[in-house]
């Protein structure tokens, strides 16, 4: 008997087939990348944000009230925290964005897939979607968003290979982080975090750490913003459910978002409707994955879309790339899915791989349905841009003025820096204006729904008083200005967060026309 222990069996290094491949993906990655990074306007809203808590003023959107103007805190803190170390927000945006959607496109390539021409052809299917390339970078969340999808369906496959209670507590806690981005993307995650919760019903411990891996950063940050902010979501909630807008007004609406994406991307619903088709035929976890991105585009067109072309796809397109990859692989499948790819791709393509410093859509449709990227890629395209606009910038206070504005709210303020105050009469960012309803408009625009001023609201702003004509709207505003602008920790502050937060106080009905 040979008493040597026998040789361990070298693991081979990258066939050179394999090696060449990704690095095309990442060569190709990278340049569309290049050619397509842009910044939209809604994204500097979140950037003058992230200026004025760095130079002291706190997180918030005018320096002078603890407002919550962006929906994604965690891609905020990030930006925040890149910001701090390498002074240009501008181009931190991009980088950031740029390396989520680099591991992204990496990780569908190489992970969810054990067959490497079925991940090169999910890879390939992103970089060809004009809604996934639009947003991969923007200075949005949308990249982040995906990240973190990707990441969760590759801990949970693992999860349901090998049943490990570290990778169930990983999934919930990945879910948590998820919210932190975007609150509603929760419904593209929650099935598969409850079809691994039931798969341990009855190990009520292992179901309290899932909650709690879950919870712990959802109520961290709820925590701090109703202390901080005084209320548990961002100004943003608040000031569209205030609308008006019936729900078959947003119901239709919501399917033009879906047809608008069928007219500009060729690629994108269509692929997602196969995913959908695929999908519940399969394992528990990809039936879980079908069942959130269906729960997800249903919420999409209920709320009645976004006025950005494809924004709320691409987080669906992700996952539903991913439920594609995860098919058990063959050659005709393979042969078929390349097929598809090549012909719907191609209708694509000038606005994905193909792009240059010359794409520009700069039109809005009768829906009030845009091409964000084609109206800004002229101006804030980094092929494009002057060399001032993504210039650092300085952020000293100046003489204070007041404007009103609806629309470009990102961009003005950060021009206008810390001294202006900018009273947005879509609500994003106003704390008394969120919370009246919106002016009747037939014409009405996803997010961008105007207020009319209350009077004596400008003089309020102006001279920092309370100079609303209104005794029943003046006595609300009064709690507001104390949630928004008194000591954090004083008494009457808390007992105002309470009364707004429970009800107790609300604004006066609208006059009847």
């Amino acid at each position: 008997m040979n008493d040597e222990a026998a040789p361990k069996p070298v693991r081979p290094a990258l066939a050179p087939p394999r090696e060449a491949l990704l690095v095309a993906l990442f060569v190709l990655t990278t340049a569309m990348l290049a050619r397509s990074a842009w910044l939209t306007d809604d994204a500097q809203i979140t950037f003058r944000t992230v200026l004025n808590w760095l130079h002291g003023y706190g997180p918030r959107f005018n320096v002078e009230e603890r407002v919550q103007a962006y929906t994604h805190p965690l891609w905020f803190l990030l930006l925040a925290a890149g910001t701090y170390a390498f002074d240009n927000v501008f181009v931190v945006a991009i980088v950031l964005a740029s390396a989520c959607t680099l591991a992204v496109v990496g990780l569908v390539a190489t992970k969810v897939t054990r067959d490497l021409w079925a991940g090169a052809l999910a890879a390939l299917a992103l970089l060809l979607s004009k809604a996934f390339v639009d947003f991969a970078t923007s200075g949005l969340e949308n990249p982040l968003l995906h990240l973190l999808l990707v990441l969760l369906v590759i801990v949970a496959a693992r999860l349901e290979r090998r049943g490990s209670d570290s990778d169930r507590i990983g999934v919930a806690f990945l879910a948590g982080l998820v919210y932190l981005v975007r609150a509603d993307a929760t419904l593209l995650v929650a099935p598969t975090v409850a079809v691994f919760a039931w798969g341990v019903r009855r190990r009520p411990k292992t179901i309290a750490a899932m909650a709690l891996a879950w919870a712990l950063p959802v109520f961290a940050w709820t925590a701090f913003s109703l202390v901080y902010y005084g209320f548990p979501f961002p100004n943003t909630a608040y000031a569209k459910l205030g609308t008006g807008i019936s729900a078959r007004e947003k119901f239709v609406q919501g399917l033009r978002y879906v047809l608008d994406s069928f007219g500009r991307d060729a690629l994108t619903l269509p692929l997602v409707t196969g995913a959908l088709i695929v999908g519940p035929r399969r394992a528990p976890l990809d039936r879980a994955l079908a069942l959130g991105i269906a729960a997800y585009l249903a919420f999409v067109v209920l709320v009645g879309g976004d006025f950005m072309s494809g924004r709320f796809f691409t987080a669906p397109f992700v996952l539903a790339i991913v439920l594609l990859a995860r098919t058990e692989p063959r050659v005709p499948s393979l042969a078929v899915g390349a097929a598809v790819l090549c012909i719907l791709g191609a209708a694509n393509v000038r606005a994905t791989l193909w792009a240059d410093r010359n794409f520009n859509e700069s039109g809005i449709g009768r829906d009030g349905i845009a091409d964000e990227r084609g109206y800004y890629f002229h101006d804030f395209a980094l092929v494009n841009a002057r060399r001032e606009t993504y210039a650092d910038v300085s952020w000293e206070p100046t003489i204070r003025s007041v404007s009103v504005v609806c629309g470009l709210l990102g961009i003005k303020g950060v021009e206008g820096g810390p001294s202006l105050h900018l009273v947005d009469e879509c609500g994003l960012a106003d704390p008394l204006l969120a919370r009246l309803p919106a002016t009747p408009n037939p014409n009405w625009r996803v997010g961008h729904f105007t207020r009319a001023l209350p009077d004596g609201y400008h003089q309020s702003i102006e001279f920092r008083e309370n100079a609303i004509r209104d005794p029943e709207l003046a006595r609300y505003y009064e709690a507001i200005r104390m949630v928004t602008r008194d000591p954090l920790f004083s008494r009457e502050r808390f007992h105002a967060i309470a009364a707004l937060n429970l009800g107790h106080l609300k604004p006066p009905p609208p006059p009847k026309p």
